[in-house]
C-alpha cells in the first residue's frame, strides 16, 4: 500500500461531524423546541439541525482556507512595498509569504473547489484578512521561526513550516476576540462551534504530508465508517421531538418527592429526554456510552449539579428498560 493510500485510509477514518457533536446539536434543537412548544415542528427542526451540522463543516473549510487568503494578502503587500518602498519589508513577512504548507493548502483540490470561484462577500470587505496578517507578523511564533529557519533542507523546511502554521493558528486564531466576533456576525452557529472546529483544524494541519501535494485529503463531513451518522441524527431528533411529552413523564416519575418538574433546568430535561430516546431508538449503542455522552453534555452546558442529576435519572431509566 502506498504512503498516500495509508494517509487516505487514516483520514477517512476520522469524521468532522461525529456522534458526540450530533448529540450536542440534537439536544440544542430539543431545548429550543421545549422553550416554545408552539414552534415544535419536526420538519422545521430537522431543517434547523441539518443547517447547523452543515455550518460546522463549512466553518472547518473556511478556517482551513483563511491562511491561504492571508498569504495572498501578504504577497500583494510585499510586492507593493518592494515596488514603492524598497527595504520596508521584514524578513519574517517574506518567510510567511513562502510558507510551503500554506501554499499546499492554496492548491488543495477540495478547498479550491469550495472557494476557488467565489469567496464569501464578507471576507473581501473590511479589514479582517489584514488584521489577521498583522497579528501573524507580530506573533511570537513567527519570531521564533525566523530565528531558527536558516540552512534548512527542503524536507526540514516543510516540517518547520507545518509546525509554524500550527503555532500561528494557536496563537492568532484561537481565543482571538476579533476573529470570533467576525465569525459570529456571519453565522449564528459558528460562535459555539469554533472551539470544536479548532481542534480539527490542528489535527488536519498536523496530518499534512509534503508528498501528497494538492491531493492532500482534509477531513470529510462524515467518515466511511460512520456513513449512517446522517440517518442517526435525523432519527434521533425525530423520535425525541415526537415523544418529548412521554419522555418528560418518565423523567418526572423518577425525580422523587423532593423535586418538581418545574424546578429542573429545562436544558437538563432536553438532555435526559434525548438520552432516553437514544437508549430506546438505538439499542445497538452500548447504554453506558449513551449515558456517559449525555452526562458530559450536562457538564459542559448546564448547571454544576446537572451531571449527577442527569446520570441518576438515566441510570434509573436504564434499569426500567432492563438494559
Amino acid at each position: 500500500m502506498t504512503i498516500f493510500a495509508n494517509v487516505l485510509k487514516f483520514i477517512l477514518s476520522i469524521e468532522m461531524i461525529n456522534r458526540s457533536h450530533i448529540r450536542q446539536k440534537v439536544v440544542q434543537v430539543v431545548y429550543i423546541n421545549a422553550l416554545d412548544k408552539s414552534q415544535c415542528n419536526i420538519l422545521d427542526s430537522l431543517k434547523f439541525l441539518n443547517q447547523s451540522l452543515d455550518s460546522t463543516y463549512s466553518l472547518y473549510k473556511l478556517l482551513l482556507y483563511i491562511p491561504v487568503l492571508v498569504q495572498r494578502y501578504a504577497v500583494k503587500s510585499i510586492n507593493h512595498r518592494d515596488k514603492f518602498s524598497p527595504g520596508h519589508v521584514l524578513m519574517k513577512e517574506r518567510l510567511f509569504a513562502g510558507n510551503m504548507v500554506v501554499e499546499q493548502l492554496s492548491s488543495n483540490l477540495i478547498l479550491a473547489d469550495e472557494f476557488g470561484q467565489e469567496l464569501p462577500e464578507w471576507i473581501g470587505e473590511g479589514h479582517f484578512i489584514a488584521d489577521v496578517y498583522n497579528t501573524i507578523v507580530s506573533s511570537v511564533a513567527l519570531e521564533n521561526y525566523q530565528a531558527n529557519s536558516a540552512d534548512l533542507s527542503d524536507d526540514e523546511k516543510y516540517k518547520a513550516d507545518k509546525d509554524l502554521l500550527v503555532s500561528l493558528y494557536k496563537e492568532c486564531m484561537i481565543d482571538n476576540a476579533a476573529v470570533d466576533t467576525a465569525l459570529e456576525e456571519q453565522n449564528i452557529y459558528w460562535n459555539e462551534d469554533k472551539d470544536y472546529v479548532d481542534s480539527f483544524i490542528l489535527k488536519t494541519i498536523k496530518g499534512f504530508k509534503k508528498e501528497n501535494g494538492q491531493m492532500q485529503q482534509i477531513l470529510p463531513m462524515y467518515s466511511e465508517k460512520e456513513t449512517d451518522n446522517f440517518e442517526y441524527a435525523e432519527n434521533l431528533l425525530t423520535d425525541v421531538i415526537r415523544n418529548f411529552d412521554e419522555y418528560t413523564g418518565m423523567i418526572n416519575s423518577h425525580i422523587g418527592t423532593q423535586w418538581e418538574m418545574g424546578r429542573i433546568a429545562l436544558f437538563d430535561t432536553a438532555v435526559i429526554a434525548t438520552g432516553i430516546s437514544e437508549m430506546k431508538t438505538f439499542p445497538e449503542i452500548p447504554v453506558v456510552v449513551t449515558i456517559n455522552e449525555y452526562v458530559e453534555l450536562a457538564k459542559l452546558y448546564s448547571t454544576p449539579k446537572s451531571s449527577a442529576f442527569v446520570n441518576g435519572i438515566l441510570e434509573n431509566i436504564r434499569k426500567e428498560f432492563g438494559k
